[in-house]
């Protein structure tokens, strides 16, 4: 089908198993390695993996002599079956790879997911509908989807898929969410500090307060206290700092490390890297009582690389990495090795100790954040402590980075939403930065709490924009 219909683009919105049940059997070989299916040859010859998806470029060969043919297959691995993502922005971002590698549909996409009808159909009616509100200024997502089925039976299955339809056009065509080509961002940001005469606020406050304002649509039961079930038990209140900040169940890690009198909570989230669904954890900084799940939480992720915001310290705050010597709690055993003042940052190591083993441990503190104040005093500083943590978090193996600060949430939050946006335009050359703040408020939902910090997001992407400028140029 794919030789004969002429098929270059290959939408795939399933995974291979999904609840230990087989969606969809797997159609390539690995990279760089063959594998025939009748007349036909597929090569893999290169996949690039992302958090929420993967792109393979796939080499076909049929009978002697014809040209071989490169199929680009983009796989969106976080839909699960008959339900919706997480995110739309997500499955947005997702439509935008696939729109961008054939904008004018120069040959037919082949769109599937296991029954090839929900997901399939969803995403479909994405691309339709996208195209129908740019040309006329409204949508009619009951007729389109109607129109689907009239071609093939239960396309867009669910009425949470159909739902999940209404918030993918208000994101795509309502709210701030096209990404910004590096090139054009001092256009874009010029234009965004304009006074909008009819709100007489600047553009930049008025897309900040759409995000403020939550307009996405909620897709899953909003059950506070299922969600927050664990953080909320008589156990575990005493070890949140902050009771509003409270980490759901669905994406905190669980400790396991078995200690008397320590249960498997701790006050943290993960959040993913453009690349990683696990790239960074965020987590506040610890109390007396939570010490010794921070070592925990460390040694059980093989955490190597940890950053830390300077914050005042109080009674009952804890520590793990001590100021110097050798701190002790219950197995574990942490000691400090060295110190260096990097001009804008600090560099400690420690090693930690568990059951005869050990293991070296890196902080990297940044220098110039002002414990009173919501965002640092230089954004190109921060831009230049921000490579350094990605040269440390390469050279141990990509694990998780450590995220610290007071509640785990005002500036950790700030430096994760940074780090996303720098990855995006560093590998894409664009970047939406209200989209990845609603990507990653799905699991920190205090992430960016003031215009201050959105602002302070577009001032380092700019140092960014421009020190690349400069290296260009020389």
């Amino acid at each position: 089908m794919i030789w004969e219909k002429n098929v270059y683009t290959i939408a795939m919105v399933t995974n291979l198993v999904e609840e230990k049940k087989t969606k969809c059997l797997q159609y390539w070989p690995t990279v760089e390695s063959s594998t025939r299916y009748g007349d036909f040859t597929v090569r893999t010859e290169s996949e690039a993996i992302f958090a929420e998806f993967t792109i393979r470029n796939l080499k076909v060969d049929f009978e002697e002599g014809k040209p071989s043919r490169t199929i680009t297959q983009f796989h969106f691995t976080a839909w699960p079956d008959h339900g919706v993502p997480r995110s739309t922005s997500s499955l947005l971002q997702f439509w935008r790879k696939v729109r961008n590698n054939d904008a004018n549909k120069a040959h037919t996409w082949l769109v599937h997911c296991s029954a090839g009808v929900g997901r399939t159909g969803t995403f479909i009616a994405t691309d339709i509908l996208y195209d129908q509100g740019k040309e006329k200024g409204s949508v009619d997502i009951h007729k389109c989807v109607r129109n689907l089925r009239d071609q093939r039976v239960n396309m867009v299955q669910t009425k949470d898929q159909y739902l999940f339809l209404h918030g993918l056009m208000i994101e795509a065509l309502i709210l701030p969410s096209e990404p910004v080509p590096l090139e054009h961002f001092h256009q874009v940001l010029n234009d965004l500090k304009d006074v909008d005469n009819a709100a007489r606020k600047t553009k930049l406050l008025l897309q900040y307060e759409t995000l403020k304002e939550d307009m996405t649509y909620r897709f899953t039961k909003d059950d506070t206290e299922e969600k927050y079930s664990a953080a909320m038990l008589e156990e575990n209140r005493n070890k949140n700092r902050n009771n509003s900040i409270l980490p759901s169940n669905e994406f905190r890690p669980f400790l396991a490390t078995a200690i008397a009198g320590c249960t498997n909570y701790i006050n943290a989230v993960y959040i993913p890297s453009y690349c990683d669904i696990h790239g960074y954890i965020i987590t506040q900084n610890p109390l007396e009582n939570t010490a010794i799940d921070c070592c925990r939480l460390v040694y059980e992720q093989e955490a190597k690389v940890i950053v830390t915001f300077p914050s005042k310290v109080k009674e009952k705050d804890g520590t793990y990495l001590p100021e110097d010597g050798t701190v002790n709690l219950g197995p574990f055993t942490v000691t400090k090795m060295s110190e260096e003042d990097k001009h804008f940052y600090k560099k400690k190591t420690f090693v930690m100790a568990y059951n005869s083993e050990e293991r070296e441990l890196t902080q990297l503190m940044f220098s110039y954040w002002p414990v009173n104040r919501i965002i640092p005093s230089d954004p190109l500083k921060m831009l230049n402590f921000m490579q350094e943590v990605e040269f440390h978090r390469r050279i141990a193996d990509n694990k998780p980075v450590l995220v610290q600060c007071r509640d785990g949430s005002e500036k950790s939050g700030l430096f994760v939403v940074l780090m996303n946006i720098l990855e995006r335009a560093r590998l894409d050359n664009e970047v939406s930065i209200p989209q990845v703040i609603r990507q990653l408020r799905i699991r920190r939902q205090q992430i960016i709490p003031n215009f201050e910090q959105f602002k302070f997001c577009h001032d380092v992407l700019l140092c960014h924009v421009d020190s690349n400028a400069v290296y260009a140029n020389m």
